[in-house]
């Protein structure tokens, strides 16, 4: 049962036994655990209501009516509004276990599409700011909940973690979290982060932050397995496409995903009322049609993405973390303080010289293989914008480890493969390279192979569908870097003889040992494999399992001690055991 409150009358007595899961939390929750509040802020909402409970019933109701106004966001009639339509569950006290729904975020929206007249808003205009203002601070003030709180009793693990600027329409908000669902096939109770849903404000206004590993908000990275959805307006009459690129908080929550390998970034970009989503990778659907026929699941990805405004793409190649905005300036030094910390030696401003090109090379990632696609080698213009955004994201020099998917892209083009090569960061030491149906052939391999990082020791790459043979991958092996010990090729679907084929599939090192043999050593080996192939074919061309356990059992008779077989016995076994041998079984 929901529980409510009285309107005329808050109850502020002290919590019931037994009801642990509804008692309030301390000021400041689970962000300031162990931290002492400043004096100016401890006459809070917790300090109101203890006044307030040693005062007479009669006494109380006056002094709740007169001392709140009647209209406006915290006034009585909005507060008595708000908190009959969104009934209080029971506090939800893990952070990242507050996420919500579709659905849910649609009941808040209809509830202020509703209501909006007697806020004196249009409709039209609904953003987060006037959510948080008319229905959240309403809603979560006195019990200093978080809005989830008020939607379901049920927690929920959040599947993505998105991230937005408040200022952005509501509705846009909404298409775009639609269209996620639509586009990625996910369920209805997929779980959403929302920032402005899942936190207690009170509590992130006192909060200490210490360095980015441990910041609550880590945990809710975590949880969503760093998947990142950025939903932003790209409509035409929007002063700045991607304003989300400019806030410090939307900042904040992109550098928590920022050392990972594989970034797993959807970014959805609402134009007028149609939403675009880049995905990161195949989606399900896609992957599906790819398992039936070999690229199609590339090409549908392609098509989908081909009206997605590139407007968004050029935002993110003038991302700076100095620009960037908060509601506070207060709250902006403090994430600012964060995010940057200086390494040994180093200067405030090196730091934050440092952060905007790692956060800068991250958001030019999440767009790299849909610009290279839709490359035009005769567009001066375009070609340009490529070269600054490779430059870009070359530019995060700390980066070691790196995942990228460039499937699809016309790398036979050589200024193509050129621009490919130059994005890879110098300092790469594991590289995973998704290079399908690139249309690659042997030439480009060298090429290929020459352009990757000095220090790199872990390669894989993926080139299915591409047109090469083997002496393409010789040579590509031959020109790997000397620090290179593993490497991983994934050959489906191109020319490369099946013997060569099977090898790659003998693990990171095999590839690496086969092009450090002699050229007879080299054909011997796929030879071999393609007996292991012929074998699998023919049954009946495999060694026979009885003849084997039969040598076996003959070899071990042959090493017995003379005083433990006798010497016709042993004679018959040598014979019989060179039968075998001259029969051809292993």
């Amino acid at each position: 049962m929901p529980m409510g409150r009285s309107q005329s009358m808050p109850k502020v007595g002290p919590p019931q036994p037994g009801r642990h899961n509804l008692q309030r939390p301390a000021s400041g929750g689970a962000l300031a655990k162990g931290k002492k509040v400043a004096a100016s802020n401890s006459c809070s909402a917790l300090h109101r209501s203890e006044s307030l409970a040693q005062m007479p019933a009669a006494v109380r109701l006056e002094f709740f009516r007169y001392s709140t106004p009647l209209k406006g966001p915290m006034g009585r009639i909005n507060v008595k509004q708000v908190t009959k339509n969104f009934k209080f569950y029971g506090y939800v006290p893990e952070l990242e276990l507050r996420s919500v729904m579709a659905e849910q975020v649609m009941q808040i929206k209809n509830y202020a599409v509703v209501n909006c007249y007697n806020w004196s808003i249009p409709a039209s205009t609904l953003n987060f700011y006037h959510i948080h203002e008319w229905v959240v601070r309403p809603a979560t003030r006195e019990l200093n909940s978080s809005m989830m709180e008020h939607l379901s009793p049920k927690k929920l693990v959040p599947n993505w973690f998105v991230s937005h600027y408040w200022g952005e329409n509501l509705e846009k908000f909404l298409d775009g979290l639609k269209q996620h669902l639509t586009v990625r096939n996910l369920s209805g109770r997929t779980g959403y982060w929302i920032g402005a849903f899942a936190s207690r404000h009170q509590d992130f206004a006192t909060a200490e932050l210490g360095e980015m590993s441990t910041t609550p908000l880590a945990k809710v990275a975590e949880a969503a397995h760093f998947r990142m959805l950025l939903i932003t307006d790209a409509s035409p009459e929007v002063a700045m496409p991607a304003a989300l690129f400019t806030r410090t908080w939307c900042t904040f929550e992109l550098a928590l995903c920022l050392d990972c390998t594989a970034l797993c970034v959807d970014v959805c970009a609402v134009r007028n009322k149609d939403a675009e989503v880049l995905t990161c990778g195949l989606t399900s659907q896609e992957i599906c049609s790819s398992k039936y026929c070999p690229g199609v699941g590339i090409h549908l990805k392609q098509q989908r993405e081909r009206n997605f405004p590139l407007e968004v793409a050029k935002a993110a190649l003038d991302f700076s973390i100095e620009k960037t905005h908060a509601s506070r300036e207060e709250e902006r030094q403090r994430l600012l303080g964060c995010m940057a910390l200086p390494l040994e030696g180093e200067e405030q401003v090196e730091t934050y010289q440092r952060m905007t090109r790692r956060l800068r090379s991250f958001l030019l990632l999440a767009f790299w293989p849909h610009v290279l696609c839709r490359a035009d080698l005769q567009d001066k213009a375009y070609m340009s914008m490529l070269l600054d955004m490779a430059k870009g994201i070359q530019g995060d020099y700390w980066r070691t480890s790196l995942s990228l998917m460039l499937a699809g892209c016309d790398l036979a083009k050589k200024e193509l493969l050129d621009l490919a090569m130059q994005s890879l960061m110098s300092n790469l030491e594991w590289l995973k390279l998704d290079l399908q149906f690139t249309n690659l052939e042997d030439a480009s391999l060298s090429s290929l192979a020459k352009a990757l990082p000095p220090k790199l020791k872990t390669l894989g790459v993926d080139l299915a569908g591409c047109s090469i043979s083997d002496r393409g991958v010789f040579s590509f092996l031959s020109k790997l870097p000397n620090t290179v010990t593993k490497v991983t090729m994934k050959l489906q679907h191109t020319k490369v003889t099946p013997g060569l084929l099977e090898l790659s599939k003998d693990g990171p090192c095999a590839l690496l040992k086969w092009s450090n043999l002699s050229h007879s050593e080299r054909v011997q080996a796929l030879k071999e494999k393609m007996e292991i192939i012929e074998g699998r074919k023919n049954p009946l061309a495999a060694p026979n399992p009885s003849q084997v356990n039969r040598k076996v059992a003959l070899e071990n008779l042959a090493i017995l001690p003379p005083n433990a077989i006798a010497d016709q016995v042993l004679q018959q076994v040598k014979a019989d055991l060179a039968n075998l041998m001259s029969e051809g079984h292993p």
